[in-house]
């Protein structure tokens, strides 16, 4: 079974305006294509939510992990890197966007870089076992141990252009023992997002209920004369 990262649902806020919740509603649509292995939709998704959420970390780390999803690890570190830029300092959200940003640079080959920004990610949480031992073993690997292979995908496809689009893939296949594991969070299953999803929409409905309420408050209405 498939271990994924985690993605990042966005919340439904009372005092959210226009733009945030079309962001949000973007965003989660995002995550639910992406559970469904469509990442095609995903990455439109997160991108239009970029439009209305700019500075969103969530998002950008989103985006990242669909590109990670689609081996263009290049995209995925910037993604990630710019997701931790923004996410508070010592966050959950900074912590798994540098996992993330060094698991893209370990893919890329990249150790000395990988490294350095696993590093970053244990400051944050120095008793993480998935970083320490990602560090060990990209470590070994560039000493010529061979014991720290990066996780490979034998699908990686060529010849991938700046403008194209992620597609589905199978995910990788991976020796559990050789490689780096992936960040080990509470993943959420497939139903349990679903679940989330639904519960959103219901508030965004209420939301969007409140707002009509107050906003035919607030027009003018015409004198009785």
């Amino acid at each position: 079974m498939r271990t994924v990262f985690v993605l990042f649902i966005l919340i439904f806020s009372a005092t959210a305006h226009g733009f945030d919740l079309r962001g949000i509603q973007s965003n989660n649509r995002g995550v639910k294509s992406y559970t469904d292995e469509r990442l095609g939709d995903s990455y439109n998704a997160f991108v239009g939510a970029l439009s209305d959420l700019p500075f969103s970390p969530e998002v950008h780390y989103n985006l990242g992990r669909t590109f990670f999803e689609n081996k263009e690890y290049e995209k995925a570190y910037k993604e990630s890197m710019t997701a931790a830029k923004f996410a508070e300092p010592n966050s959950e959200t900074r912590f798994q966007s540098l996992f993330q940003a060094a698991a893209s640079q370990a893919e890329s080959k990249k150790v000395d870089e990988a490294v350095a920004i696993y590093q970053m990610a244990l400051e944050i949480k120095p008793d993480s076992k998935e970083v320490k031992t990602n560090i060990e073993l990209l470590t070994k690997q560039n000493q010529g141990g061979g014991q720290g292979e990066p996780q490979q995908d034998p699908q990686e496809g060529e010849g991938q252009g700046d403008q194209q689009q992620p597609q589905p893939n199978q995910g990788p296949k991976q020796d559990q023992k050789k490689q780096p594991k992936p960040f080990k969070s509470e993943d959420l299953s497939k139903k349990d997002v679903e679940n989330i999803l639904d519960e959103l929409e219901r508030q965004e409905e209420q939301i969007r209920a409140k707002f009509q309420r107050e906003g035919s408050k607030d027009s003018p209405r015409d004198k009785d004369w």
